[in-house]
């Protein structure tokens, strides 16, 4: 009789551990496959954003590679930029499931100076879903520019009549000052050599306006800076 009972609860034993391992293995492979259709979807960038490092003032080209990740096509509606110095070209708009598109641009940096950026955004859609969804790409990089002004700023005391001395240095090319100008009544400004430029402040001349703020430009004959303006501070 003992023997019997022994036996019922060694086959209860084993049978509920049978099922906790069943249980356990389910678990483990629905989790499994769960986190395996985790995944990006839409266009996504391989690689985002660019940075280009150290560049000349010029023009920059470079090219982006979006992969549909959705199970549906995808088709690109529009496309968005932050500023003109950048243009855009799209090597497939309609682009299937698993494929990609190339987004080839041409980045203007001839006007910046220092760390730069520009971005723009890819608007698209995707069959069988509503709405428009978007890609947001980056672009950046450290313009080195034709030359140097030094001092880059200037602070006048607005009791005090002064004159200083502004130095244009070329950096890649021997670039000259053409012609200097402002408008702003107490600053006089005369090109004294190729390459330096003095600015005086006349005090009994300052009158304080909103409106117009001191400044003065530097004409140079850089092709991809012709021009270059300081905003002196008088305080």
């Amino acid at each position: 009789m003992n023997i019997k009972i022994y036996r019922c609860i060694y086959l209860a034993v084993a049978v509920s551990a049978m099922v906790g391992i069943c249980v356990l293995v389910i678990g483990k492979v629905r989790s499994t496959s769960l986190e395996d259709k985790i995944v990006p979807s839409g266009l996504v960038p391989v690689s985002n954003p660019i940075d280009f490092g150290k560049i000349e003032q010029g023009t920059v080209d470079g090219t982006f590679e979006l992969v549909n990740r959705a199970s549906d096509p995808t088709r690109i509606v529009q496309v968005d930029k932050s500023c003109r110095c950048t243009e855009v070209e799209i090597s497939k708009f309609e682009i299937p499931s698993g494929e990609s598109t190339k987004i080839r641009f041409r980045w203007d940096t001839s006007s910046g100076r220092g760390i730069r950026g520009s971005d723009f955004t890819i608007f698209y859609t995707v069959v069988g879903q509503e709405g428009i969804f978007q890609t947001h790409l980056d672009i950046r990089g450290d313009i080195l520019p034709f030359f140097e002004i030094v001092p880059n700023s200037l602070i006048f005391d607005k009791d005090k009549a002064e004159t200083k001395i502004i130095r244009l240095i070329p950096r890649k090319k021997d670039v000259t000052i053409q012609n200097v100008n402002t408008t702003f009544p107490a600053l006089k400004v005369e090109k004294t050599s190729l390459h330096e430029v003095s600015v005086s402040y006349y005090p009994e001349k300052f009158e304080a306006d909103p409106y117009q703020h001191p400044y003065f430009t530097i004409t140079t004959d850089c092709p991809t800076e012709p021009s270059y303006t300081i905003f002196p501070k008088i305080r």
